[in-house]
């Protein structure tokens, strides 16, 4: 980490931004760990009807899209292939070419392509990068990554916002901003070669800029990776390859489970779909896979509540577990039957796990993202291959503490 992003100033900012009480326990959601007899891999899939499925607007020549995260006003974000029709720093006039992929938004139904402006505020070759926003706050502050071939060969983080415009994160190596607080702390994480080898985690504030926020101490590698934080300042990740729950005042917990961030563990899914979520309370979700005899090497949904020694599987049992809502909501994908289809699942207390129903012609759904009251965004997959973003809109709000 560069040595001025790490003065005590930013240790002061984050323990402001994370001193805060509980919220309201959620509703139990924790089910006990499955057995073989237990296991509901080949249940029959209901589908839930409080939701009313929404594909995401295309923004223009749009195609293979997908939501990742959504605010508690509806706003969400995530990334859409698409034609730039634009300036270029480096050819004169206006240049055309199909981009992929490409920072989103959706807000009120409509699309707002955040790669145009990520192009012009970094001076991007519109024609030679790629973006992605991984999470937005409810105060509309989006973070993600940027790539761009004519740079040193590493991504960087950003952080965007219609009152601060485009801010790049730049850390040593390859650098990615992976999530961000309602209270302004946002992290991330940086890979690096060399003398200092190794991928480490750091919390980025408007006021503080970067600051490094180690991990779990292990004794094998050096390799760490943000999935999530909250506004306590917990960050759900990865340490040494397995999951972990940490801060900055080094208050650790580790799990034995490997962590899927980085895998394949279903053939032709991006490895975004592998990581997680924690929620205000601290209760947290994540995908993982351990081949043993009762689970075979299939991927596996976990809750791990707050203040609980060891996560359990999630009502689901076979597939991956993305994300927690403040009230309990526990939102993935569910590998279905004997041809182990992807469904877009949810799941909330003691109810059982319901499919998320896509619209006309989805044959693969993957839930992503959850807001406090319920909604929910992922994307569905159409014959032909092509993925379309969506928005599964609840009935009525989740009730309940958070």
């Amino acid at each position: 980490m560069r040595p001025h992003h790490v003065p005590a100033l930013c240790a002061v900012a984050f323990a402001a931004l994370s001193a805060c009480a509980d919220p309201a326990p959620v509703a139990p959601v924790a089910p006990p760990l499955p057995t073989a007899a237990s296991a509901t891999d080949e249940a029959p899939l209901s589908v839930s009807r409080l939701y009313r499925p929404t594909e995401l607007q295309f923004p223009r020549g749009g195609f293979d899209a997908s939501a990742r995260r959504v605010n508690d006003k509806g706003v969400a974000v995530g990334q859409s292939g698409y034609l730039y029709v634009g300036p270029s720093p480096y050819e004169p006039g206006t240049v055309q070419c199909r981009v992929a992929p490409a920072a989103a938004i959706w807000r009120q139904g409509q699309v707002f392509m955040l790669h145009d402006v990520l192009v012009q505020a970094l001076q991007m070759d519109p024609c030679r990068s790629w973006s992605h926003a991984t999470d937005v706050n409810n105060h509309g502050v989006v973070v993600g990554t940027v790539f761009d071939d004519n740079w040193d060969g590493y991504s960087r983080g950003f952080v965007w916002s219609e009152a601060t415009g485009v801010l790049a994160i730049q850390e040593i190596g390859t650098t990615a901003m992976v999530a961000i607080t309602n209270r302004g702390l946002g992290v991330g994480y940086n890979y690096a070669e060399g003398p200092k080898m190794g991928e480490r985690v750091f919390g980025w504030t408007q006021t503080g800029g970067t600051f490094e926020i180690p991990g779990p101490p292990r004794p094998l590698f050096n390799w760490e990776l943000a999935i999530d934080v909250n506004d306590g300042g917990v960050v759900l990740g990865c340490s040494d390859t397995q999951v972990a729950r940490w801060d900055a005042r080094s208050i650790a917990e580790l799990t034995s489970w490997i962590c899927d961030v980085h895998t394949a563990a279903a053939p032709g899914i991006p490895e975004e779909y592998f990581g997680g979520g924690i929620n205000e309370r601290g209760d947290a979700v994540f995908t993982a896979t351990r081949t043993t005899s009762s689970t075979g090497g299939e991927s596996r949904p976990f809750l791990w509540p707050k203040g609980a020694a060891a996560p359990v599987v999630a009502p689901w049992q076979v597939g991956g577990a993305t994300d927690v809502s403040d009230r309990g909501r526990l939102v993935g994908w569910w590998l279905v039957g004997a041809a182990r289809t992807m469904a877009a699942v949810t799941q909330r207390g003691g109810a059982p796990p319901v499919a998320l129903r896509s619209t006309a012609g989805g044959v693969v759904s993957v839930a992503l993202g959850v807001n406090r009251c319920g909604d929910v965004v992922g994307w569905t997959q159409v014959p032909g291959g092509e993925r379309k973003a969506m928005l599964w809109q609840i009935a009525a709000c989740d009730a309940g503490g958070g």
